[in-house]
């Protein structure tokens, strides 16, 4: 459904008719077309192992995700999945906890916070 890839194959058929009616062989009248042909091939195979990629990118990405949260609702601690956090939800957070959402740091208990961004970031610890 991509338009740029009509308009090549338009191109190559009108490229094809152009040079028969000009008296070339079959031979020299497919050499324009083929070449847009390969180029549309190459386009298509780019395309096919970017999207593969970046799929992968996301299957990875989402493996560390957090499944579950711990919030404290009307004052009681729970743990629920983290499709189901809301707005307004106070996240619990420990040492070796999975971020589960964009939150807002209220308090800290401890006397350092590190965060390990590496993952979003790409860049080494």
């Amino acid at each position: 459904d991509d338009l740029l890839v009509k308009i090549l194959l338009a191109a190559a058929v009108v490229s094809f008719i152009i040079a028969l009616s000009d008296g070339e062989g079959v031979l020299g009248a497919l050499v324009e077309p083929l070449v847009i042909m390969a180029i549309l091939v190459a386009n298509a195979t780019v395309g096919v192992v970017t999207e593969r990629n970046a799929e992968s990118a996301i299957g990875e990405l989402k493996a560390y995700e957090a499944d579950n949260a711990a919030v404290l609702r009307d004052g009681i601690r729970v743990l629920i999945p983290t499709a189901d956090l809301v707005p307004g939800d106070i996240v619990e957070l420990s040492v070796g906890s999975k971020v589960p959402a964009d939150i807002r740091v209220v308090a800290i208990t401890g006397s350092v916070l590190d965060v390990d961004q590496s993952l979003l970031t790409g860049e080494s610890r």
